[in-house]
């Protein structure tokens, strides 16, 4: 049994002992340490909750598989880099080497799956595609670009209100406001203003007037 298992026992270790580097850690005195394995964990079913809350105001066809896998394996990359990018320090450069540090980790491990991972893994960059990922993966992310835009840009969408969900969390806990700050002083609010003029139903059941308000005051007040 060992032997014919083998392969997939050293995936599921590998995927837990590449994702427990901790996330946050330029802010001290946090109220909740997390690490990378835990925050896949929240925005799988942070998505999840997004997309049965909308339900049926999503067109027909909506790739619900193909978004909550992409939401599984995107940081899969900075597991095996053993670093966490935050949101503002992110660039085109960064991201590509955690796409090529996913594809050498995983592409053998993965086997002759790794194609639908590596598909679910692309739908973060597709919208931008940028130049300096290898010529594959971008023609990957110009047919995911032309034939899943709404998954990508809720994509987005998870991602962000994420942020907002861990770093409202150290302030409601602690008092923490730098994490929080960091994002209202950031376009995190205007990333998701854009993303629910194109999403059916998220301004109306998640990005409401009430939230955003609150945060557009916020960001008055830490001026």
């Amino acid at each position: 049994v060992k032997e014919i298992w083998k392969n997939d026992i050293d995936l599921a270790i590998a995927v837990e002992t590449s994702m427990d580097h901790l996330r946050w850690r330029q802010f001290k005195d946090v109220a909740r340490n997390q690490t990378c394995l835990q925050h896949t964990c929240s925005i799988v079913f942070a998505g999840r909750v997004m997309v049965e809350r909308l339900g049926k105001l999503l067109p027909p066809g909506f790739d619900k598989d193909l978004l909550c896998t992409a939401l599984l394996a995107h940081d899969l990359g900075e597991g095996v880099l053993k670093r966490d990018v935050l949101y503002p320090d992110k660039t085109d450069e960064k991201d590509r080497d955690e796409y090529v540090g996913f594809c050498d980790f995983y592409g053998s491990k993965l086997g002759e799956v790794f194609p639908f991972f590596e598909r679910a893994f692309l739908l973060q960059f597709c919208l931008k595609n940028p130049e300096c990922f290898p010529e594959k993966s971008r023609e990957i992310m110009a047919e995911l670009a032309r034939a899943k835009s709404l998954e990508a840009v809720c994509f987005v969408a998870i991602e962000h209100l994420d942020y907002f969900y861990y770093a409202i969390e150290q302030f409601r806990e602690k008092g923490q406001i730098v994490a929080l700050a960091a994002l209202v002083a950031g376009d995190s609010i205007e990333i998701l203003d854009a993303c629910a003029r194109e999403i059916p139903g998220l301004k109306q059941e998640i990005w409401t007037d009430e939230i955003r308000d609150s945060l557009i005051k916020l960001r008055e007040a830490l001026k």
